[in-house]
């Protein structure tokens, strides 16, 4: 990993992993939005859940890659991402409750991979 990129692990190959993830989440949300609702949709639902157990897939095999200190500073930030965003799915419930808007399942994956984002950034600098 090169010093100033802190997942570097995600390098060309695994850019090249995850293109094909890309476009077959871009085609089954295209699907399911395309289709009329009186079609099923769990076989959508389906193709997307092993879409997303692949690009699992193929980020812990990333991962795998990296030496120990590396490998350290993202198992780090992946808990710091998963406590905060705990906290936070724990304070939206307890707000929805109280009348706000819900908060979706897609807002909370992009938090938690803003906090792991931040929290490598700061782990990084932190083992420089």
């Amino acid at each position: 990993m090169s010093a100033g990129n802190p997942f570097g692990c995600y390098d060309r190959r695994f850019v090249k992993e995850l293109l094909p993830v890309l476009i077959g989440a871009v085609v089954v949300v295209g699907l399911k939005l395309a289709l009329p609702r009186s079609i099923p949709t769990w076989p959508i639902h389906a193709m997307l859940a092993l879409i997303m157990a692949y690009a699992i897939a193929i980020s812990v095999a990333a991962i795998r890659r990296l030496d120990e200190l590396e490998q350290r500073i993202q198992l780090i930030a992946i808990a710091v991402s998963f406590t905060l965003t705990g906290i936070l799915v724990t304070a939206a419930d307890i707000l929805e409750q109280d009348g706000f808007p819900r908060i979706g399942g897609s807002w909370l994956w992009l938090i938690m991979a803003a906090i792991w984002f931040v929290s490598a950034l700061v782990l990084r600098r932190r083992y420089r």
